[in-house]
């Protein structure tokens, strides 16, 4: 291996950053438009911790200031103005279910950049005003100090304050201010999107009400993972010696939903404090890079041991960089020599920070907020206290499933081999092996708390649910353009990309070393017991390089992996004698600590695989199933060949639809490619004989995705289509769902079923109970256009009828419903266009054209056939004196998203 000499790698410093918002006379008057008086005597904390942190020299002050120059909406931007309690959400402020209402926002008083200048609302802020002014017991140094002047809520949509801050090469902020529930609140969460460490100073922000202070507070620890302070720990770390005096221990840890955002890391390996080691920050490319991505690289460095010491311009004219392998597909090459590669990432992310200065109070909070559950990420993985002690032993066995309930037990009576060897025999395809004692024993010693204190944890969501696990993205980034590799799975959104940290730097290297390739993308789970589980899936492979392998690292409690066939896998039939078809062949495994699974894409084709719940009592575990408290850490490293520019706007590779950099497109964010690539998901996970080229080779753009609805027809197709027109006026995309996979049932006994993906998953059946929620949920826009309720729900009402009615008699001539039908003739005098009146459809339209259009199917043909003679319809109700009805068929028809979903 290529020896170095690690003292002679140029070293990068971060620093931190204060943020002191909206300390303005306008705020901290007493006579001020908008006083701000509570906590008592927070200024004067804000300016002794100002002068503390400017005296350390560890990091800048930077004041910030607000002005009122035009109305801002407060719709978009985040703050809160009820003293309510928030409910936390995965969806954004603009969704349908948000529960405050804009404009009662807008007119609160603490909006103060919103209302137009008519309104009641005290003027704050306006400029040229002393009220917009810094109070005057602000020592700003302005050679040392920076000043901006914000005229929307956060602090970071100016566009001013995130250069500076990458300029700086600060990751980790301190906020503090006035209106914790407004302008902080507003920057804390931009700041989290921007991939900053945040502490907020609690006694340092200021408030008008109680209520929302702790309200704002609390939302921002569960979205961001932000911890809190004190004036007087802010003064004991920086003030006593000018520089941070040991490890910082958050004042508390709630639990919660995570929706974005970012964490540097635990103070253990937190970029800038004492004994932390720097992997890379923010997306301008900052950070050492030593590329070596390309497997012809020969000189590397290892950012691992990379200290804090020079600046940024200084440290990248000593490095050595390598061709840049974002700028070709890549290609994975299992007997080339394992390369030393490291690449630093762009942003980082915001979570729960779990430090080694925790206290017990603090841990069990943080324990207490990781939640558990079934998910459908890609790589299984537990995690929370450490016991000490390990195992190297591990085992497999084949069997058989005769039937599918008896696959589906508990893994209580697997199995196992003994003391295992250094490499276990190939598993499933032959490509697969369990690798125990990965890392050596100065490495693994106390590796899982130094992991778990690292990694920055975040949230994620899936299906309009929060997965219950805490889980970190990290990869490398380009030295040339700062992009950065992309893996997809279903997820809602998946998180943003962080540096590859220290202690994850140096297990990639070993893991490199068995797989024989590069690997640039880490997905990181931290689970809490033998309860978290994940379940049976096949790795989505759309960005996974061709010929890699799929590596998951364990730590911590040894947990057992299941290997199952896929149904259906025709190859796996044959193979085996006397055996009927239907069968699916099992491997369980064991994935003691400090073990790797090298998977590769063959097994990964034909089999999926699971960690499943162990509820058997701890009287019944061994002692490594004990170990570390139950908890396990899983680390799945990928080689990944699709890629983001450093914005986040461009994507090409593997997976895309532009193959390579030069033809690099947009990226999308549409429910249409949403929901292709949700289908392209399943078919994979489904398919023993996946052909990749067929359902991928076109590629995908998408990259944040939403879980789109899902609408399981009943089989009648008039009913069915009743719902399908609702969903297509109000433009709701929707994925088509599969009866042979709910409840075991067949599709003829089903009934109509409309899956959101709201927070609550609404599910209704039967057309009636979904067309209502449709219209309560999605209609509103329609309000006021429709006709009145009355008339609507009325005439629904009847329309609905029609249908039963209509097959009751089965008469192609129509005769025995003449006189019904001239009702709805009538609701068309005076030229309405639409069955309610009013200038959009309503239910009753919904409810009554699908009826006519089932009717115009029969006409002529006289043996119930589906020709859909329009014309032969049209003529036969004008026959019988009902033209506009006739003319309201064919207008309605001839609707733009009726056209749509008819074609479909």
């Amino acid at each position: 291996m290529f020896q170095f000499d690690p003292s002679l790698i140029p070293s990068l410093r971060t620093r931190k950053a204060l943020l002191v918002i909206d300390l303005q006379n306008d705020f901290a008057s007493p006579t001020g438009a908008l006083p701000v008086t509570e906590p008592e005597g927070y200024i004067g904390r804000i300016l002794d911790v100002a002068a503390a942190f400017r005296a350390s020299g560890d990091g800048d002050v930077i004041w910030v200031r607000s002005e009122y120059d035009a109305p801002r909406p407060v719709e978009n931007d985040n703050i809160l103005t009820s003293d309510a309690l928030l409910v936390s959400s995965m969806r954004s402020s603009t969704s349908r279910l948000r529960r405050l209402s804009v404009d009662k926002s807008e007119q609160d008083d603490e909006a103060f950049l919103s209302g137009g200048t008519g309104s009641s609302k005290p003027e704050c802020v306006r400029p040229g005003t002393s009220g917009a002014e810094l109070v005057s017991e602000a020592a700003v140094d302005s050679k040392r100090d920076s000043n901006l002047v914000k005229t929307q809520y956060s602090a970071f949509a100016s566009g001013q304050l995130l250069p500076l801050l990458r300029t700086r090469l600060a990751t980790e902020l301190y906020v503090c201010g006035a209106l914790t529930n407004v302008s902080i609140h507003a920057t804390a969460l931009d700041a989290a999107s921007h991939g900053f460490a945040m502490t907020l100073v609690d006694d340092c922000c200021g408030y008008r009400s109680a209520a929302r202070h702790a309200n704002a507070v609390r939302n921002l620890m569960q979205l961001t993972g932000c911890e809190t302070t004190t004036a007087h720990e802010m003064l004991a770390r920086f003030g006593a010696s000018g520089a941070e005096q040991g490890p910082r221990q958050p004042s508390r840890q709630p639990p919660g939903p995570v929706r974005t955002g970012a964490r540097a890391t635990g103070d253990a390996g937190r970029p800038g404090c004492p004994g932390s080691k720097l992997v890379g920050s923010s997306s301008g490319g900052q950070g050492e890079t030593s590329d070596g991505s390309s497997p012809q690289s020969s000189s590397h460095t290892d950012p691992s041991i990379i200290t804090s010491t020079h600046t940024l311009p200084q440290a990248m004219s000593k490095l050595k960089l390598s061709s840049d392998p974002s700028s070709r597909p890549a290609v994975a090459k299992p007997d080339a020599p394992r390369p030393e590669t490291t690449q630093p990432a762009v942003q980082a992310l915001v979570s729960d920070d779990v430090g080694a200065g925790l206290g017990k109070r603090d841990a069990t909070a943080i324990n207490e907020s990781i939640t558990v559950g079934s998910a459908s990420s890609e790589s299984p993985g537990t995690g929370q206290e450490r016991a000490p002690g390990k195992s190297a032993e591990t085992g497999f066995k084949k069997s058989e499933t005769p039937k599918r309930d008896e696959s589906e037990k508990s893994l209580e009576t697997a199995p196992t081999t003994g003391e295992a060897p250094d490499t276990l025999e190939p598993l499933c395809e032959g490509d697969t092996t369990i690798i125990p004692d990965l890392l050596p024993a100065a490495l693994e010693e106390g590796i899982f708390d130094k992991l778990r204190a690292e990694v920055s944890w975040l949230r994620m969501s899936h299906q309009g649910g929060e997965v219950p696990r805490l889980v970190c993205v990290q990869g490398a980034v380009s030295p040339s353009d700062a992009s950065v590799p992309l893996y997809r799975h279903p997820a809602d959104e998946a998180p943003p990309l962080v540096p590859f940290s220290p202690t994850v730097l140096k297990i990639k290297e070993h893991v490199e070393r068995h797989v024989g390739h590069e690997l640039n993308h880490v997905l990181v789970q931290l689970y809490r017991s033998g309860q978290d589980y994940i379940s049976e899936h096949s790795d989505k492979t759309l960005d996974v390089v061709k010929g890699s392998y799929i590596a998951n690292v364990s730590l911590g409690a040894e947990r057992k992996m299941v290997f199952r066939t896929k149904r259906g896998d025709t190859k796996t039939d044959k193979d085996k004698e006397g055996e009927g078809s239907g069968k699916r062949e099992i491997v369980k495994a064991k994935l003691p600590h400090n073990s790797l699974v090298k998977m590769g894409l063959r097994t990964n084709a034909r089999w999926t695989h699971a960690v499943k719940q162990d509820r058997r009592a701890d009287r019944d575990r061994t002692a490594p199933e004990l170990a570390f408290g139950g908890a396990r850490i899983s680390l799945t490293f990928r080689q990944i060949g699709t890629f983001l520019d450093k914005d986040g706007l461009l994507i090409w590779g593997q997976g895309a639809t532009g193959k390579t950099r030069a033809d690099a497109k947009p990226v999308k964010n549409g429910a249409s490619e949403a929901e292709q690539m949700i289908r392209a998901f399943g078919v994979e996970n489904n398919t023993p004989d996946f052909d990749w080229d067929a359902v991928y080779g076109q590629g995908f753009d998408v990259l944040h995705f939403k879980a789109v609805p899902r609408l399981w027809e009943s089989g009648d197709e008039t009913r069915d289509l009743r719902v399908k027109l609702m969903l297509g006026s109000y433009g709701v995309g929707f994925a088509i769902g599969d009866h042979t996979h709910v409840d075991g049932e067949t599709t003829a006994a089903k009934e109509l079923r409309f899956l959101d993906n709201d927070a609550d998953k609404s599910d209704f059946r039967g057309d009636l109970a979904v067309m209502l929620y449709l219209e309560s949920t999605y209609g509103k826009l329609s309000a006021g256009k429709t006709g009145s309720l009355a008339t609507r729900l009325t005439r629904f009402e009847r329309a609905m009828s029609l249908l039963d009615k209509w097959r009751a008699t089965g008469d192609p001539e129509l005769k025995p419903l003449e006189g019904e039908l001239a009702v709805f003739d009538g609701h068309m005098s005076s030229g309405a266009e639409y069955v309610a009146g009013g200038e959009a459809p309503s239910l009753a339209d919904f409810a009554l054209w699908p009826v006519l259009r089932e009717m115009a199917g029969l006409v002529g043909s006289g043996q119930g056939g589906k020709g859909k003679n329009d014309e032969s319809f049209s003529g036969l109700l004008e026959g019988m004196g009902l033209s506009r009805l006739s003319k309201y068929y064919e207008r309605f028809g001839r609707e733009k998203f009726v056209g749509r979903v008819v074609e479909e």
